[in-house]
């Protein structure tokens, strides 16, 4: 009789590693990130630019002094959740919102369940729900695109003005 091999994942294995993987997610995000930051201006290159950088910087933290661990900011994840989050938020963020944002997933979704492959939720996307109601939703704020005045940008929910009329 044949015995059955039960093993944990990953079944199939191939010598791609997870920096490479990551990379290409940032790779595959930046026509987004051009696009946002076309649209948006400047104010939206101070959200990415926090964004990144603190969830970087928060998972090195952790590593090293919390968890006394090799860094793992090489494996380009927390450029990845920095991107993500950035991208959920609006351009008219304040810069403490974005950071506690950071915080929440790197620190409380990321890094508390485990680390990268380990967690239960999307960190970015807890991070983004933390720091909409860090903020009371306040960065939820009117932004003009291209001369139209556009309500809650992030929701989906565009509230045009009378300026245009859908047909």
């Amino acid at each position: 009789m044949d015995k059955i091999l039960v093993s944990p994942n990953p079944h199939l294995h191939s010598k791609t590693t997870t920096a490479v993987l990551m990379r290409d997610v940032v790779i595959a995000l930046l026509p987004a990130v051009i696009v946002s930051v076309v649209f948006y201006g400047w104010k939206e290159l101070l959200v990415l630019a926090v964004s990144v950088l603190s969830c970087i910087l928060i998972e090195w933290s952790i590593t090293k002094y919390l968890l006394r661990k090799p860094s793992t900011i090489g494996d380009w994840s927390a450029a990845v959740t920095g991107i993500l989050l950035a991208l959920n938020l609006p351009p008219t963020t304040p810069w403490w919102v974005v950071l506690i944002g950071a915080i929440v997933a790197i620190g409380v979704a990321k890094m508390t369940f485990g680390g990268l492959g380990q967690n239960v939720f999307n960190p970015a996307l807890v991070g983004d729900c933390s720091a909409v109601d860090a903020s009371g939703g306040a960065e939820f704020g009117p932004v003009s695109l291209g001369g139209i005045h556009l309500e809650f940008p992030v929701s989906g929910l565009f509230i045009v003005d009378k300026q245009l009329h859908w047909s």
